[in-house]
């Protein structure tokens, strides 16, 4: 209910910023373009999330990797405005910790996780250089995980196994500045773009764990346990972005070359052990991500 509100609001929001725009443009000539594209990258994803409760020790888990990653969109242009769509998918990275043999306390942590992401974008030109945009974004990432511990002066060995999702979603609003460069067929455009976004997330982590007390001697027990966690957060987004023409491909096919970055720090409101709720601790969760990407596309005219 609540992001319907907040779609409602952006909608609203939309309407009055482009509707003196949509009026000038029926007094010009109508023009229609869609451009499929494809884009290739390297993002550094970064997911983490800790509590800190009194008379107990801060813990905290990140999941952090270098991944590749495709997408495919399409952006449908009317005039000075559009309606833009993507879809993202990462290949699986990998985040693993060992501490050094030798100590009370031995551990292997082995994690892979992947990320997608997915957007639908409103936007208008409001003036010769600048652009305004809305939409809404969602993002999952599905994480795998494998630990062994072992106790050696306890005896105690464990070993356990998990999975966790981690799923954010929301509105967003922006700017972007587009600045052109050079004269005819060789002009470029460099673009800037800035976006704040209002965003609800829920991470669900479910784990398997077979402990063995070996100084006891009665085999091996096996307990299953849920996290829950929920919370919202105000974050924002930045890119810069370089559009030039694929020159022997006359003047159709384009490419453009984009950095981005966005940061969430979420509020958690909400912590649950199985279906008990948990209290009498302060909880974080954290995202961010750092990408480099290529892009092609080609703008069919109508």
């Amino acid at each position: 209910m609540k992001n319907f509100l907040y779609l409602i609001y952006l909608l609203l929001l939309m309407a009055c910023l482009l509707t003196p725009l949509l009026a000038r443009a029926e007094t010009d000539e109508i023009s229609w373009s869609i451009q499929p594209r494809l884009t290739a990258g390297l993002m550094n994803y970064r997911f983490e999330y800790g509590f800190n409760a009194p008379n107990a020790n801060q813990s905290s888990q990140t999941f952090n990797d270098y991944m590749p990653f495709m997408t495919a969109g399409a952006m449908l242009t009317y005039n000075n405005c559009f309606a833009d769509t993507y879809f993202q998918q990462s290949v699986t990275g990998k985040d693993d910790l060992e501490n050094k043999p030798g100590t009370e306390l031995t551990f292997n942590t082995n994690n892979e996780f992947d990320r997608r992401d997915y957007a639908l974008t409103l936007g208008c030109q409001a003036h010769k250089n600048v652009l305004f945009f809305a939409g809404y974004k969602a993002g999952q990432t599905d994480i795998q995980m494998a630990s062994t511990k072992n106790w050696h002066y306890e005896r105690i060995d464990e070993s356990g196994t998990g999975t966790a999702e981690f799923e954010s979603d929301g509105f967003f609003i922006g700017a972007a500045y587009t600045y052109p460069f050079g004269k005819g067929l060789d002009e470029r455009l460099l673009s800037v773009k800035v976006a704040l976004a209002k965003l609800d997330a829920e991470y669900h982590q479910h784990n398997s764990i077979t402990r063995n007390n070996r100084a006891v001697g009665d085999g091996s027990t096996t307990f299953d346990d849920d996290w829950f966690l929920s919370g919202n957060t105000l974050g924002w987004t930045a890119g810069v972005s370089l559009t030039d023409r694929i020159s022997f491909f006359k003047n159709h096919l384009y490419y453009r070359i984009s950095l981005d970055y966005f940061d969430y720090d979420f509020d958690v409101d909400s912590a649950y052990l199985g279906i008990t709720p948990v209290g009498n601790a302060e909880y974080e969760m954290k995202e961010s991500m750092f990408s480099l990407q290529l892009q092609v596309f080609y703008p069919f005219q109508f």
